[in-house]
């Protein structure tokens, strides 16, 4: 395995130690939980991301809006799957 040596400011080195000691903590939240509770814990520290975006393709703006519901009962991978498999 190669390491390379990088040299980090303080803020950096400050920075990347706070990270290190969260997830050290989070890892000992999660490694207490069942699994269930864990996906319970991941779902609710989810935010929904819109999935807005134009794009130009030869002189046409296409603009893509998205919006989902909050009562869905599936993933969106899951949907994507099931409306592929009807084809």
């Amino acid at each position: 395995m190669n390491y390379e040596i990088i040299n980090l400011t303080d803020n950096e080195h400050n920075l990347i130690t706070k990270m290190l000691n969260n997830i050290s903590q989070i890892e000992n939240i999660l490694s207490s939980m069942t699994k269930s509770e864990r996906i319970a814990w991941f779902r609710s520290k989810q935010f929904p991301r819109k999935i807005d975006f134009e794009k130009e393709i030869s002189g046409t703006v296409y603009t893509v809006r998205s919006h989902f519901s909050a009562d869905a009962t599936e993933t969106l991978r899951e949907k994507t799957e099931r409306i592929l498999k009807q084809k």
